[in-house]
């Protein structure tokens, strides 16, 4: 799923292959988008309705019921911390952080003088994010989160303290 087809397109490129030798369908749109991904109650049961093939599907919302599980990495610092709605379970992924939630300004790649302005969650805010503002309250989800010093060459940060370490977050929301 992305939220241009344009994306997936350039993967194809990228990775030399075409639709008939990599055949992974791609949704595209905007999950925040009520006609992409209507809102409703997470299902209690699987469901046992028939599911169209993936290539016929426009819109996320015939597949509520049919996943077990879904992989969300590197958009999440596109939010602070707000309240989005509730949307799946069995959630995991990973994406840049930091020890203590905040602001971090980085670079926006190499050989750019472009700065980037990020917000930056640490695990104990990942874990409220999920279990308070997601899920509604604690003891419907469990969630685990932990850090990596990851060294990367091509990583510049600019902050006040100036540490240039890049934090990656490995989390997973698991419903109970």
């Amino acid at each position: 799923m992305t939220i241009s087809p344009k994306f997936w397109d350039l993967g194809h490129k990228l990775f030399k292959s075409t639709q008939e030798t990599f055949p992974v369908p791609s949704i595209s749109g905007d999950v925040f988008d009520p006609t992409f991904l209507a809102l409703a109650e997470l299902p209690r049961n699987r469901t046992t309705k028939a599911l169209a093939p993936l290539s016929a599907l426009s819109t996320l919302t015939p597949l509520r019921g049919h996943l077990t599980a879904i992989l969300a990495s590197s958009f999440f610092h596109l939010f602070d911390e707000f309240s989005p709605e509730p949307g799946s379970i069995g959630i995991f992924g990973e994406h840049r952080a930091r020890p203590e939630k905040g602001i971090r300004i980085e670079v926006a790649g190499m050989n750019t003088h472009s700065l980037m302005r990020l917000f930056c969650h640490c695990t104990e805010s990942w874990k409220t994010l999920w279990e308070r503002y997601v899920f509604g309250f604690e003891g419907k989800v469990k969630v685990e989160a932990f850090l990596e010093d990851i060294e990367r060459e091509d990583f510049t940060a600019v902050e006040p303290e100036g540490t240039s370490k890049f934090y990656m977050m490995t989390w997973s929301v698991t419903r109970l």
